[in-house]
């Protein structure tokens, strides 16, 4: 069995970033992603979506309302009981990796915070190599 998920799209807000008693960051955010119908008529779904230490960190530093981003992560689903009695039942994105399509801060451009601290690579700046000299 899988529960894995991919969403692109824009924050609807800027992240609210707050933290938990034993200091570790947490980021809620909500991710507009656009869906086609029938006659081409467009709906948007918003995706609430959770981050944790420092993707939670990176994504409310460099991050902002409008941004684009791409989420990868798994669904988690909850319950709780409304204050008027009725049951709420919700849908959660677990953002293990964020890769960041808009920074806050111009200068800096396609990045994730995830699976390590390091930047994803700036594909503008690669310089092509020969592969004449690979072996297969």
């Amino acid at each position: 069995m899988m529960n894995s998920v991919q969403i692109a799209g824009r924050l609807t807000r800027d992240p609210e970033l707050k933290y938990t008693q034993g200091g570790m960051a947490v980021a809620n955010f909500t991710v507009a992603v656009s869906r086609y119908k029938k006659g081409g008529e467009e709906s948007t779904d918003f995706i609430n979506c959770v981050a944790f230490s420092r993707v939670a960190e990176l994504l409310a530093e460099k991050t902002v309302k409008g941004g684009r981003v791409l989420v990868e992560g798994s669904i988690k689903t909850g319950k709780y009981e409304h204050k008027d009695g009725h049951t709420v039942y919700t849908t959660d994105v677990n953002a293990y990796k964020v890769s960041i399509i808009d920074w806050a801060n111009d200068n800096q451009r396609g990045s994730s915070a995830g699976d390590s601290d390091d930047m994803s690579p700036n594909f503008d700046d690669m310089t092509p190599i020969d592969d004449n000299n690979i072996p297969f």
